[in-house]
């Protein structure tokens, strides 16, 4: 992955984490890992 990519799901991740929202950081999550 590009890493303009990553550090863009990083942020999304981080923000996720932060309003303790399971789901986006699930998503997150598989986007990273795929």
């Amino acid at each position: 992955m590009p890493s303009e990519g990553s550090s863009y799901m990083l942020k999304i991740y981080k923000a996720a984490k932060g309003r303790n929202d399971a789901m986006l950081e699930g998503l997150a999550l598989a986007l990273c890992s795929s």
